[in-house]
């Protein structure tokens, strides 16, 4: 009876050493498993914010740069518009009142024009964009030379002597008002071509991130049912 007792005590002692060892094996594999699912969420979390941080950072950009650009830029547009409205009412103003009240409105908006411009410069950053911005400038003296002086013969005109003035606004000022025009939005169109990259650049990050997570993401679940 004792030697049958004592194999079965040594063949319970081996079992139990096999488990314990079977366990020590099992949790080795989840802390294994548990590391490398950390490591790998680690890694997307970081991806996520890296890219969370470059869309913001685009999105900044395209704000401030893109967007605010392209209001002043058009701002200046509507201003030269304006500027060639109160010649025209300054042409055909009945007193003298009507006309310098007029001219003022038009000098007002060329400067106005002019301030719109400077603080949309700094933000043309293309190579394009800067080369439209230098082509604005030249034909900008020419633009402030036609307009004074399509304000010194209004104000030394008579107010019925308006052929002459009209001749002049329909031609000369108009061609260097109408190339003014185009130049700016020629700008405009470049900027509103800016910002649709910059939208792109984002939608692009995005799908990239989006893409390598869902990757990490079925890495990390193939890891953990592995183990």
């Amino acid at each position: 009876l004792r030697p049958a007792l004592s194999i079965c005590s040594g063949s319970f002692t081996l079992s139990q050493r096999t488990m314990n060892f079977g366990n020590i094996k099992l949790g080795a594999k989840l802390i294994s498993a548990f590391t490398l699912i950390s490591v790998i969420s680690a890694i997307v979390s970081g991806i996520g914010l890296h890219n969370m941080a470059q869309v913001s950072a685009n999105a900044d950009t395209t704000y401030r740069l893109d967007l605010v650009g392209l209001n002043l830029i058009q701002q200046a547009n509507a201003d030269v518009l304006r500027t060639g409205t109160y010649l025209r009412n300054a042409i055909l103003a009945s007193t003298a009142e009507q006309r310098t009240a007029s001219l003022d409105a038009a000098e007002k908006a060329l400067a106005s024009a002019r301030e719109h411009l400077n603080q949309a410069e700094p933000l043309v950053y293309t190579d394009k964009g800067k080369a439209t911005f230098t082509d604005l400038d030249q034909n900008w003296q020419d633009y402030t030379q036609a307009f004074n002086e399509m304000k010194g013969r209004i104000n030394a005109a008579a107010l019925e002597d308006r052929d002459g003035l009209t001749d002049y606004l329909l031609n000369e000022y108009h061609h260097k008002g109408f190339k003014t025009l185009v130049l700016m939005s020629a700008l405009v169109v470049l900027k509103q071509g800016d910002a649709q990259n910059a939208a792109e650049s984002n939608e692009k990050v995005y799908d990239q991130s989006r893409n390598l997570m869902l990757v990490l993401v079925v890495l990390s679940v193939s890891v953990s049912y592995t183990h």
